[in-house]
């Protein structure tokens, strides 16, 4: 792309900051807008897999992932009665594919990657409305009346994006049957210890914890449930879901009770090869919507910035950079879709009969095959 064309990113999650990043890393005019008053720290927890981490060595940014206490070292599958199913040895796994595996705070993340950036960079109550684009350049109109001209656009605005809505149409994602509760605790180092992670499944509902720190612990749920339901306690629709479950769950729901919970009902999309059109294209969540089963989301969103920043650097004509991206993107993305849905699916099963083949067959599988499958996910050369 020429000197002195400007890139265009609409969202500033993690995602549209470190496409900002990789952008200046190679001399490319950018500007994020968000839509959002300022970068608040509401927010659960993140796990950045061995990929992700190696991608952002790759922007000299790695030490946004912060001090080796978060790094995971063991990762287990169990069943709700607490019988170990499958263990993963991710931090072995992580040393022979060069970097680790982290769990960190998605707030604190997404603040030390914006502080990377220059002043300016970032515009707040920024919120699109609509795209429009000619041969020679891409708009941006805002809901506060300013507008925006640039070279290229980049949709990094989530699950319903403006951006694709102005490319594609409005078409709803798909619900996956499911709702997922998420907090931050504290809890005791000596019943959760740091560098373990551990995921429980159940029939029709799952849960898992991972240390973040010393003192935190973060807790996600998930829980069969029709969309768009509102839930006035959520904290005792938890106890009543776990209560029967294998420790510490029902310590941890325990200690949640004082804590703030999210709740998200989870979408995805079908994979689609067809990102963009003409200056315009999408990154992440806007791009390719998945489950949080294999905790690829954001991941695959930094990955996705690291490839566009370099097709943007290498190739002068930017139309022709945007479509380059998406081609050695949409394969790989598009195979963790499809095996993190499949994770979903076979995870929310409601039959116990069901639910002990199920967990037969994970606990038969040999460990080689089991660690295969994991490197497949978080294999990622920059």
């Amino acid at each position: 792309m020429r000197n002195g064309s400007k890139v265009l990113i609409v969202g500033g999650g993690i995602g549209g900051l470190v496409a900002a990043l990789a952008l200046r890393r190679l001399g490319i005019d950018v500007v994020v807008f968000e839509q959002a008053l300022e970068l608040s720290e509401i927010g659960s927890g993140i796990t950045l897999w061995t990929n992700a981490v190696k991608a952002l060595r790759h922007l000299d940014a790695e030490d946004v992932v912060g001090a080796s206490d978060n790094f995971i070292e063991r990762g287990e599958l169990r069943s709700w009665h607490g019988d170990v199913l499958v263990i993963t040895a991710v931090g072995k796994i992580g040393r022979q594919l060069g970097a680790p595996s982290v769990c960190l705070h998605r707030a604190v993340l997404q603040r030390e990657i914006f502080r990377k950036l220059e002043p300016g960079i970032v515009r707040l109550n920024s919120a699109c409305i609509r795209v429009e684009q000619d041969s020679q350049r891409v708009t941006a109109y805002f809901s506060n009346g300013r507008s925006e001209h640039g070279a290229v656009l980049i949709g990094a605005d989530g699950l319903r994006s403006i951006v694709r809505a102005s490319l594609f149409g409005s078409r709803p994602p798909r619900y996956l049957g499911h709702t997922c509760y998420r907090g931050i605790i504290t809890f005791p180092v000596s019943i959760l210890p740091l560098g373990y992670a551990f995921e429980s499944w159940g029939p029709s509902r799952r849960f898992g914890a991972i240390r973040l720190d010393p003192e935190r612990v973060y807790w996600f749920a998930n829980v069969n449930t029709a969309p768009d339901q509102f839930d006035p306690n959520p904290g005792g629709t938890l106890q009543a879901e776990f209560e029967h479950w294998h420790k510490p769950i029902p310590d941890i729901i325990h200690s949640a009770q004082d804590a703030p919970i999210l709740r998200h009902d989870i979408y995805d999309r079908k994979p689609v090869k067809r990102w963009g059109l003409g200056r315009v294209t999408l990154l992440g969540d806007a791009a390719h919507p998945m489950t949080p089963d294999l905790g690829q989301g954001a991941c695959q969103a930094i990955e996705d910035s690291v490839v566009l920043a370099e097709c943007l650097h290498r190739v002068e004509d930017p139309v022709a950079a945007l479509r380059e991206y998406e081609r050695r993107r949409w394969r790989r993305v598009s195979g963790i879709m499809k095996r993190s849905s499949f994770q979903a699916w076979i995870g929310h099963r409601t039959s116990p009969l069901v639910c002990q083949v199920r967990d037969f067959l994970m606990k038969t599988s040999p460990a080689a095959f089991m660690e295969g499958a994991y490197k497949v996910n978080v294999l990622f050369d920059p």
